[in-house]
């Protein structure tokens, strides 16, 4: 899922930075300060309803979008009401979340980010 992801952002113009835990995302949002951040909803060591208004407090340009398999209908209003621009329900399908993550980056590219 990782490369899949991974090769989207890259077709996009982002540089690809990888996180093995909310702690390390942390670090690295204060390191390169990306343009976007993609997670799982289930990541490891924490949960990703936690990571998100970190990533928030550290700075409001960072595009937050996260991910999961089966989400339930109340997570949509969690994700609204901590500024997270996207919730993907892929249901197991890599190609379904490749999509719709592609729809997403094609509608702001990194040149846009950098010029607003």
């Amino acid at each position: 899922m990782y490369a899949r992801l991974a090769g989207d952002l890259i077709e996009a113009g982002y540089r690809v930075v990888r996180a093995l835990s909310a702690t390390d995302a942390l670090k690295a949002r204060r390191k390169y300060q990306p343009g976007i951040v993609v997670a799982q909803l289930a990541i490891p060591s924490k949960h990703a309803w936690q990571l998100a208004p970190k990533l928030a407090t550290i700075g409001s340009k960072t595009r937050v979008v996260l991910y999961g398999a089966d989400i339930p209908v109340h997570d949509y209003a969690m994700a609204a009401f901590l500024g997270i621009e996207q919730l993907i329900e892929y249901r197991g399908d890599v190609f379904r979340l490749s999509t719709r993550l592609r729809q997403l980056l094609s509608s702001r590219s990194p040149e846009q980010t950098k010029s607003a």
